[in-house]
């Protein structure tokens, strides 16, 4: 299907725009219920994430994520964060048990999952993991705390990465299937952000929260490896979603400078602002190629996806800033949206693990 059709299609369901929507919900912080409720339930979403683990699937799903996110970055978020956070890791990694229990409520949209893995003090490193699980009979006792659970305020189920101590002192990571509403479990309220301010970012408590047999995520303590592909899938869409956002900024950029004047000629026409749009360009089309070329790979590889994620996200915040002092007072106006999407930008450098984080994940080859 066309994603632009489609996307036009649900505007017409809805009776409202994307571009609507997302100035009200950057107005006042609100999750845009309606809308995601309507897109996560339409058959040609639901077949997408159904398929989201097959690369040529994702392919199609972040060409959906980039044009959403020329308009809507934040409605972007909540869409992949579903998709990559949601659904991938109980249809990638669950037992027949877990897909059972979870996989079609997830793939319809019945249900919201968030994975819960950062910390406070050591991110999204799993070498620095605080919290942890005890076994015990019948399961294990769960205690430990999250920062940065995104779609954490509307999710039903966590994904949380816990550490284990035997009595051996060998040390096991896993990934844990965690229902919101067991007891001891405290979701915390959503942080004010800068950008992506309609997806709710919160922070989890777990106190002595006893989990079943059946909560490790594939019955086997294979938390790093699980961790990485979880966050590999979701940089990928990350990426779509920033490439969406530069390719939005700089159009909005070239619209206004190509406006004729009353007085003197068109600023497109000042070579300053010439080599300004020139450099953009010709590194927004060579990260769209490396991109082109990683998500046509039968695997996907895992440095090449950290440069993407490093470079996009310096691209995306230094188009959006870059545009807005081209354009003067006028970039500075809300109803121009570069002002949202300039938030919205420094929001990808973060989201999906920091530029410092991938750039630690390219170095790794040297050392």
């Amino acid at each position: 299907m066309n994603t632009q059709v489609w996307i036009q299609e649900i505007e017409s369901r809805l009776g409202t725009t994307l571009l609507e929507s997302a100035r009200q919900t950057d107005a006042d912080d609100s999750f845009p219920f309606i809308l995601v409720d309507e897109i996560i339930h339409d058959p040609y979403f639901v077949d997408l994430v159904s398929q989201i683990d097959r690369n040529h699937t994702l392919k199609e799903f972040n060409q959906l994520i980039k044009q959403i996110s020329e308009v809507f970055p934040a409605l972007a978020s909540i869409l992949l964060t579903q998709a990559a956070y949601g659904v991938y890791p109980i249809l990638r990694f669950g037992t027949d048990s877990q897909r059972d229990t979870y996989l079609a409520d997830l793939i319809q949209g019945k249900r919201l999952g968030a994975v819960a893995h950062s910390e406070e003090a050591g991110g999204s490193d799993i070498e620095q993991l605080t919290t942890t699980v005890v076994e015990t009979e019948g399961g294990w006792i769960l205690n430990g705390h999250k920062a940065y659970v995104s779609n954490g305020q509307e999710a039903h189920l966590f994904y949380v990465t816990a550490k284990k101590a035997d009595a051996n002192h060998s040390l096991q990571r896993g990934v844990f299937v965690v229902n919101r509403d067991l007891e001891g479990v405290t979701v915390h309220p959503a942080k004010k952000k800068v950008g992506i301010r309609a997806m709710s970012v919160t922070e989890l408590t777990f106190e002595n929260v006893f989990l079943s047999e059946e909560s490790l995520l594939g019955g086997v303590y294979q938390g790093e490896t699980q961790s990485k592909e979880i966050m590999d899938r979701i940089k990928l869409s990350i990426v779509a979603q920033a490439i969406g956002l530069t390719a939005s900024s700089i159009k909005k950029g070239i619209d206004y400078l190509s406006l004729d004047r009353k007085i003197g000629t068109r600023l497109i026409e000042m070579p300053d602002y010439q080599q300004i749009i020139a450099h953009l360009i010709s590194r927004y089309e060579a990260i769209q190629a490396l991109y082109d070329n990683t998500v046509s790979q039968r695997t996907i590889d895992r440095d090449a996806i950290a440069m993407l994620k490093l470079l996009i996200s310096e691209l995306a915040t230094q188009s959006t800033e870059q545009i807005i002092h081209m354009s003067g007072g006028f970039g500075y106006m809300r109803q121009n949206d570069l002002e949202r999407l300039a938030r919205d930008a420094r929001a990808t450098a973060i989201y999906g693990g920091s530029m410092a984080t991938q750039s630690k994940i390219i170095a790794k080859k040297w050392l």
